[in-house]
């Protein structure tokens, strides 16, 4: 089992009780842990306290049962950091010995991105929702003042009026296409 030293990612080899019996340089720099600190510890040195029992059982499942598996894990490094770990196990054999061999990949970045895109995502939705009712109010008070200058447009080219009459309608027309101006500010 030398050759996972070479692999670039973390890699660590357990025996069938769950013993560390390799592991590379990436799953010590992982957890911050020098190999000599984890061969022959327990693989629960690196399992927050209280999934140890949970994890030890499940690994010993696997080593009757000799499946491949994947989950995420919570696992903790030197420092008390808890890190999402995405963890793939194959079963093997070294001269009839049982060992697990699980491959590491730390996803902690990628979820903490995850949520905080799903929070942007959904302030954009609300800030959307709220522009489209800002925009429904507008339109709604937008009605009042073009059906006014429709209507007072319409009566003027129809009826003839004294210089009184068109200038008082012609008020009216510009007061209303004045609102109807100050409405599109308020996008």
């Amino acid at each position: 089992m030398a050759g996972i030293h070479l692999i670039p990612f973390a890699v660590c080899v357990t025996d069938e009780k769950g013993f560390f019996e390799h592991v590379n340089g990436s799953y010590c720099m992982l957890y911050q842990y020098s190999r000599e600190e984890l061969i022959g510890q327990h693989f629960t040195k690196v399992v927050p306290g209280h999934d140890k029992a949970k994890l030890t059982k499940l690994h010993d499942l696997f080593i009757q049962n000799e499946e491949e598996a994947t989950q995420e894990w919570e696992v903790e490094a030197r420092d008390g950091t808890i890190m999402l770990v995405i963890a793939t196990s194959v079963f093997v054999e070294e001269h009839g010995n049982p060992k697990k061999v699980t491959f590491i990949v730390n996803v902690s970045d990628t979820k903490k991105t995850e949520r905080e895109l799903r929070k942007t995502v959904k302030k954009l939705n609300a800030l959307v929702a709220s522009q489209e009712n800002a925009l429904e109010l507008l339109m709604h008070d937008l009605r009042g003042p073009i059906a006014n200058i429709l209507s007072l447009a319409e009566f003027l080219s129809s009826e003839n009026f004294t210089p009184v009459q068109k200038d008082m309608f012609g008020k009216r027309l510009h007061k209303s296409a004045q609102r109807a101006f100050e409405l599109t500010y308020r996008l």
